[in-house]
């Protein structure tokens, strides 16, 4: 099992949505909305930044978490400054299951002005270990468009592998999404 929370050196992890968490987040999403719109075609549509509809995306997830590890679920945990508890961003992973071997491909996303400063490759790094501390997990991937070099960054500095170039479908939590990706992974 995953711990609720992942504490590193200047970050915290943590599944934990309380309100003071949700207020904090919908303003670093918010603050965001024109960095997010260039990666993620959720983040195009408006309804995205609906109070309601951030409450019920923050209440899905935080349900999603009593099925893990189930595949056909989103596992995401808050990122958080350690000290001052301010929303860096989102984290995460969904469970896959291909030809009878578990695996997980990870996703992310860092609010405008946290970007450059490490935090996401030390949140990937410590989900990416421990999802593979377990049992049942053989590999952890992240699929990223070609030109998001921040995060081929984040993936490169995380200890993944380049593995190949190809279209939407090496994204298994989107694949109807971007059609220039990058798929790396780690064992």
């Amino acid at each position: 099992m995953l711990p609720k929370t992942i504490k590193i050196d200047r970050i915290l992890l943590s599944q934990n949505f309380d309100k003071v968490f949700r207020d904090s987040y919908m303003q670093v999403l918010l603050s965001s909305r024109d960095n997010l719109k260039e990666w993620f075609p959720w983040a195009r549509n408006e309804d995205t930044y609906a109070r309601e509809n951030v409450e019920a995306r923050l209440s899905d997830r935080t349900q999603d978490w009593q099925h893990f590890p189930s595949t056909g679920y989103d596992f995401v945990y808050g990122l958080q400054d350690k000290t001052t508890k301010t929303v860096l961003g989102l984290c995460g992973a969904e469970i896959f299951e291909i030809e009878g071997i578990k695996h997980a491909e990870m996703g992310y996303w860092l609010g405008s002005g946290y970007e450059g400063q490490g935090y996401m490759s030390e949140a990937v790094t410590a989900l990416s270990d421990a999802l593979l501390k377990l049992d049942f997990i053989s590999k952890v991937s992240i699929v990223c468009q070609h030109h998001n070099i921040g995060s081929r960054r984040v993936a490169e500095k995380s200890g993944f592998a380049f593995i190949c170039e190809g279209g939407a479908d090496l994204c298994l939590r989107d694949p109807a999404g971007d059609k220039n990706c990058i798929l790396f992974e780690k064992r």
